[in-house]
């Protein structure tokens, strides 16, 4: 039942930190609601419900950013329930990530050596012009789907994750160093699965708070 926590800061904070708990409970020594008690601004996960009290409690001071691979993930899995539906959403949000590539390769090449606040500002003027838009298209075909669909169809459900998020998924156009998933936390875990594959346990709880402090050093 053990479980490690990543946690991957910004430009600004280029480190990983893991976490190991007994448990997957947000409370208690090591779990996200005691790492993140005094941390203030944008938190980007998945939509693990365990968050909520966290981005609830913090009166403000704790802002969610949700993630658009976790909601692709849901389309992409009810394609075979609803194919056209389901690729039309893929479609648009296929649309989004293709701003996001052109974003990137122009972080690297034409705008690498701009500070980073006129680096984000043209970040946010980009995704403005281009992203809105999709988004905009994007949210009226989500509610004209939704009552047209299945309540327990693969599809809906995806359809009703997007929409409860939609605010949440809507926020990284509107900072330029918020990213659009948190695919970086999800590879941060690749060496946990992968070692799980190897040796399958920690041992006991003091290898699992061991393990998670090799693991910080080596991610980071």
């Amino acid at each position: 039942q053990g479980r490690f926590w990543t946690y991957v800061g910004d430009d600004l904070h280029p480190l990983t930190v893991l976490r190991y708990t007994p448990n997957r409970t947000r409370d208690g020594p090591d779990g996200p609601a005691d790492v993140l008690k005094n941390f203030s601004g944008f938190v980007q996960a998945d939509a693990f419900s365990g968050y909520d009290g966290i981005y609830l409690g913090s009166q403000g001071r704790i802002v969610e950013v949700a993630c658009w691979a976790h909601a692709r993930r849901k389309f992409f899995d009810a394609r075979f329930a609803d194919r056209v539906r389901a690729e039309i959403a893929l479609a648009h949000i296929g649309q989004l990530y293709a701003v996001e590539k052109e974003l990137r390769e122009q972080g690297d090449g034409a705008w690498q050596d701009l500070d980073r606040q006129e680096r984000f500002a043209r970040i946010v003027a980009e995704r403005q012009a281009r992203s809105l838009p999709v988004l905009k298209r994007f949210g009226e075909w989500l509610d004209a789907e939704a009552p047209r669909v299945l309540p327990k169809s693969p599809l809906r459900e995806a359809l009703e994750y997007t929409r409860n998020h939609w605010a949440a998924l809507n926020r990284y156009p509107q900072h330029g160093h918020l990213a659009i998933d948190n695919n970086a936390a999800e590879r941060g875990m690749r060496a946990i699965a992968l070692g799980r594959k190897n040796y399958l346990f920690v041992g006991s709880e003091a290898g699992g708070k061991a393990a998670a402090i090799a693991y910080t050093l080596i991610e980071t």
